[in-house]
């Protein structure tokens, strides 16, 4: 197998959502790096030569493709990311799944909302576990577009990621940065400061160039420069950094994720009663929270997001 040496500290994972216009270029760019393995499933890689990675048609390949993964240490070494292009096919995937397993033809007809609840759990589950074998993640996604006002009431187009709210909520939760791709004049780039035109952000945001060339050595070369700046300012290590921006444990997730929750409840105590019927509907009947897992801390995240939707009416 070719391998290509890290000629950068190989902790620079940063796990990315990666969106936009189909047919921009976003495949052709990602095909280039040479530090990702590529979950080919949309066949956008069918013309590109020389990456690494596989194309995948169903639920059963993409479990087929994770196996892979973890049975192989030697690629852990050698690649950084795993590219999921694009998120929105493998939640798709793990819906047609889920309607064989359960033998329904429609989602909405499994009880107490499991069919919200499963696809969810199942997608995040697994790629928790890709994450956990130390890869980043890069979730590409579409783009759609929409009008929106502005300060001074102008509306103006808004660009913004596309896929269902749950798994969203979720993967919005664990990345770095959400990174617009954008191809201008014939020129590609990847757009990682806020803009008033497109939904970007990231959690080095301060300490990263509002635009980069769309290639792999300056997407790296970014994070590890980010990441750097953010650790001299703060008289932090880089290792403390990282922690803080991307490679939180579950404990800690946890512990934000019920400091998060106590400050809800302690602001609205007025509404315990709808805030329990959304604990129900997240964690279901059953539900004991015995262990930390990814598992718990994904409940968490939806939970809260929950909340915060019933509070803003």
């Amino acid at each position: 197998m070719i391998g290509i040496k890290n000629t950068l500290p190989k902790e620079v994972k940063p796990s990315l959502i990666l969106y936009g216009k189909p047919k921009s270029g976003k495949s052709s760019t990602l095909a280039t790096f040479k530090k990702a393995i590529i979950c080919d499933l949309e066949k956008g890689y069918d013309e590109h030569f020389g990456f690494m990675g596989d194309t995948v048609n169903s639920w059963d390949e993409f479990l087929d493709f994770k196996s892979e993964l973890k049975k192989n240490r030697e690629w852990r070494k050698q690649y950084s990311w795993v590219i999921i292009d694009t998120m929105p096919k493998l939640y798709e995937y793990a819906k047609a799944f889920i309607r064989e397993e359960q033998n329904v033809q429609f989602l909405d007809s499994l009880a107490f909302g499991k069919g919200h609840i499963y696809p969810t759990d199942l997608v995040m589950n697994a790629l928790n576990e890709i994450k956990e074998l130390g890869y980043g993640i890069i979730y590409v996604l579409h783009s759609n577009e929409k009008e929106k006002k502005g300060i001074d009431e102008k509306v103006e187009s808004y660009i913004y990621p596309v896929l269902e709210s749950r798994p969203f909520t979720l993967i919005s939760a664990d990345v770095t940065a959400t990174v617009y791709f954008a191809n201008e004049k014939g020129k590609s780039l990847f757009c990682l400061g806020r803009n008033a035109a497109y939904a970007t952000g990231s959690r080095l945001e301060k300490y990263l160039p509002n635009t980069i060339p769309a290639t792999e050595d300056d997407l790296i070369n970014a994070f590890t420069n980010a990441r750097a700046k953010k650790a001299a300012e703060s008289g932090v290590s880089i290792e403390m950094v990282d922690k803080e921006v991307n490679q939180m444990s579950d404990s800690e997730k946890f512990t934000k994720l019920m400091a998060d929750l106590k400050e809800i409840y302690t602001a609205h105590p007025d509404k315990i009663d709808a805030f329990s019927k959304a604990q129900l509907k997240i964690f279901g009947e059953d539900f004991k929270q015995t262990d930390l897992s990814p598992l718990l801390n994904t409940k968490l995240i939806l939970f809260l997001d929950e909340l915060k939707k019933y509070i803003e009416g």
